[in-house]
């Protein structure tokens, strides 16, 4: 999350460095804006005017009652309250646009808006902020994960919100993720004809980090057919097959067709029908002569 100032001026203390952890509303940096000292000065000013509209308003109204008074300067006494009141708030609306950061001398805290890591600092003491659209500093939330699968585009009508994923990264041997799959962007990209799944996943430790490297097999449901481990599959002069128990003990090779991409079972296309008793494993031992 980048973090901006909202006035330009110099950059007077920096309270952190990359990679520290830091804290909700904790103060990253302190910023003497002149924007600050004017928006504190204007309603110091407004404040004070108000004060003596109210009390010029309060004498018009005691003097009228004595009889010493004419309405017009009462109705004059009012609208330079009413103008008062309102000069007061338009300065307070512009000291609130710096939330609760400004600070007395014209001095403007930033401050963390989440619990994260500073992962950027892009400033330092002394530096003039002149360009208010660049970013000072980033804090990272890293207490949650967002994983993104690139879809083929030929797979697209297979994903939505909710599926079940499992994710596996090459820097965490062993380590197996589960999550569904929250958001889908509705258009391909146009350089990889890739459409994006985003999978958020907690972080707690922080072992997580942006810009890792893992694959996602999302989890599709799949048309009714025939599953049998690779175990069993047996490749006999260029041909997949396996050996079917035709009698207590006997069993008979049988040329199969397969699909190639069933991870650790394979779908069985042709050759077999519900019901056929397999050798799952050792199958190479047996002699079909």
């Amino acid at each position: 999350m980048p973090i901006l100032a909202p006035v330009t001026g110099r950059i007077m203390a920096l309270n952190v460095v990359p990679g520290q952890h830091v804290k909700h509303g904790q103060p990253l940096a302190t910023l003497l804006a002149g924007d600050t000292a004017q928006a504190t000065t204007d309603e110091e000013k407004a404040r004070a005017g108000l004060v003596m509209a109210q009390a010029a308003m309060a004498r018009a109204q005691q003097v009228k009652q004595a009889g010493g008074a004419a309405t017009r300067d009462v109705e004059a006494a009012r609208a330079a309250l009413v103008q008062a009141q309102a000069e007061e708030r338009r300065a307070q609306d512009r000291l609130a646009s710096f939330d609760d950061n400004a600070v007395a001398g014209g001095k403007l805290i930033l401050r963390s808006p989440v619990d994260g890591v500073v992962s950027a600092v892009s400033m330092a003491p002394g530096q003039n902020v002149t360009d208010i659209t660049a970013p000072l500093l980033s804090v990272e939330d890293l207490s949650e994960i967002w994983a993104v699968a690139d879809v083929p585009e030929a797979d697209v009508d297979q994903i939505h919100i909710g599926q079940s994923v499992s994710l596996t990264l090459p820097a965490r041997d062993g380590v197996v993720l589960y999550g569904e799959i929250a958001t889908v962007e509705p258009d391909l990209r146009p350089e990889t004809r890739r459409l994006r799944a985003m999978i958020p996943l907690p972080n707690p430790d922080e072992d997580l980090h942006p810009n890792m490297f893992a694959t996602v097999n999302i989890q599709l449901k799949q048309p009714p057919g025939l599953m049998v481990p690779q175990s069993a599959l047996l490749m006999n002069n260029d041909n997949v097959t396996v050996f079917v128990e035709t009698a207590p003990w006997t069993f008979k090779r049988r040329k199969v067709g397969i699909s190639y991409d069933e991870g650790e079972d394979t779908r069985v296309l042709s050759g077999l029908s519900a019901g056929d008793r397999i050798v799952t494993r050792g199958g190479v031992l047996l002699n079909d002569d």
